[in-house]
């Protein structure tokens, strides 16, 4: 584990991280100060009230791409189970 400083708000923060995670979690945090200092700036709301708020905003971002990727992996399959099925008919057609 690594202890890493990262800023959020203008508020530091000290945060335990796996040594292979530090990266992920300084972009994270550059990420998450960024959609709450443009949340704050769009309207007159607490750190707290913008923090749900990016925090939803982020949720729903999450779920839309796992839907997405869920989509595309039933079309890879389509198409792999099609390759397939004409593999099998040509190999068939040789034999």
């Amino acid at each position: 584990m690594e202890l890493i400083t990262i800023t959020v708000l203008g508020i530091d923060y000290k945060i335990s991280c796996p040594v292979d995670k530090v990266d992920s979690l300084k972009r994270s945090a550059v990420l998450l100060d960024s959609k709450l200092t443009t949340m704050r700036a769009s309207g007159k709301m607490s750190i707290e009230q913008a923090a749900i708020m990016v925090g939803l905003n982020l949720a729903d971002e999450l779920l839309q791409s796992e839907a997405s990727l869920k989509n595309m992996r039933s079309q890879w399959v389509n198409q792999l189970d099609s390759l397939n099925g004409k593999l099998d008919e040509a190999l068939s057609q040789k034999a």
